[in-house]
């Protein structure tokens, strides 16, 4: 049987004050470590990730991050997901398996951006600065509408079982007008469900400690006048009680390609773009020529991070897993994953292909590879497990390798 979630989030949660179009955030790919658990029953696991719910009336949000998972004694997954929650319904989540290094804890600084279209209620998710897919299901939201919210940070299930490292979130905010910018701190709050470390606790004399407690930290500054004080940076990680044993996400040695760069791709300068990634990824989208208007127009920006190009196969074998995944540890991994019970779990096989809801298509994984799709009848409220539950689940994984491909829930899974 499964093991209920103990999750618990070091948020951000940012207004604009005035509707947005769009919401933009940066971390570095760092290494997330686990201890010697070996649970089956339990879903550890660490995501950093921005959110944006476009009317806060509704449940309604968009998000793309970082995950890093483990179930039993192996690490799990270390990637790049976006995710979307049309409604109160269910809910998809995509993996994405493109570009440089997305799955690496190389400390390479990575992009994360969710832009409105122009005409109509849909998002368009990129992925450092690349197009990887489009929601489907977001409901009207009046165009002069201010209430919104954007939430940057950190979620961990099973704290005491794993250690996350300070992510240096950068999260800015796009206008009607198509311009970029910060949140005043006026306009932030901050959710700590596991107290900042060093911090006394509630009623006590004694500061919260690991692992029980968040490190977190807002970091504002003031520009030039008549500019006011804005948020720059959230500064958040969850750190274990012991730094051993640990068990780590291991990254792919595999070298980057070496890519033979244009020096001007769809209008962006690719030069400027590639040493913005590298040093202040933040601020490319002011500062390299032609990327803000490639964003809104070519979707595709970066030849670094090719969106079009699925990976090699081989590419993506972890260390320690050469053989076809077992389908009964891939059961106990779903049921982890997605709160649902073991039994409740039936396996069938399948291939990556196009389908009426588009899932495959945005995942860009190498056509026709086979998959073990793993479903259930039982509500579930995705891998967040947070929100309301929703009947129906099917998540996708490559059967050479386990890899988590895709899932849906409730009505967001075709009929």
């Amino acid at each position: 049987m499964y093991s209920a979630r103990i999750t618990q989030w070091a948020m951000l949660c940012s207004n604009a004050g005035q509707p947005i179009r769009g919401a933009f955030a940066t971390w570095r790919n760092l290494p997330v470590t686990f201890d010697s658990s070996d649970n089956p029953n339990i879903m550890v696991g660490a995501a950093n990730y921005l959110t944006v719910t476009p009317d806060i009336a509704s449940s309604a949000t968009v998000r793309i991050g970082l995950y890093a998972q483990k179930t039993g004694a192996q690490s799990a997954s270390y990637a790049p997901h976006w995710e979307e929650v049309p409604d109160q319904g269910g809910g998809r989540e995509t993996a994405i398996n493109v570009g440089v290094g997305p799955d690496r804890a190389d400390g390479r600084n990575h992009s994360y951006l969710l832009q409105r279209q122009d005409n109509g209620d849909q998002w368009e998710v990129f992925y450092d600065f690349n197009s990887v897919g489009t929601t489907t299901g977001q409901k009207p939201v009046s165009r002069a509408s201010d209430g919104n919210r954007v939430d940057v940070g950190l979620e961990v299930n099973h704290p005491e079982h794993v250690d996350v490292p300070v992510f240096e979130d950068r999260p800015q905010w796009m206008d009607e007008n198509k311009v970029w910018g910060r949140f005043a701190p006026a306009n932030t709050a901050t959710q700590l469900g596991l107290g900042r470390c060093g911090d006394l606790r509630p009623g006590s004399t004694s500061p919260n400690t690991a692992p029980y407690c968040f490190t977190a930290q807002q970091t504002t500054s003031t520009p030039p006048p008549p500019s006011f004080p804005v948020t720059t940076s959230w500064n958040v990680g969850k750190p274990l009680a012991e730094p051993a044993p640990i068990a780590p996400v291991t990254a792919r040695t595999l070298a980057s390609p070496a890519l033979e760069r244009p020096t001007v791709f769809n209008g962006v300068d690719q030069e400027t773009l590639h040493t913005c990634l590298q040093n202040t990824p933040d601020a490319c989208l002011t500062t390299v020529p032609g990327l803000a208007d490639c964003m809104r127009t070519a979707k595709q920006c970066n030849v670094d991070q090719p969106a079009t190009t699925p990976r090699r196969k081989g590419d993506h074998v972890p260390p320690a897993q050469t053989a076809d995944v077992n389908v009964d540890d891939l059961k106990l991994r779903t049921a982890a994953e997605f709160g649902v019970p073991l039994e409740s779990l039936r396996v069938r096989a399948g291939i990556v292909a196009d389908d009426d809801s588009g899932r495959r298509t945005a995942a860009r994984w190498d056509a026709d590879t086979p998959l073990w799709v793993v479903t259930s009848d039982v509500p579930t409220h995705g891998r967040s497990q947070a929100g309301p539950r929703s009947a129906g689940l099917a998540a996708a994984y490559a059967q050479s390798t386990g890899e988590f491909v895709d899932a849906c829930w409730g009505s967001a899974c075709p009929q």
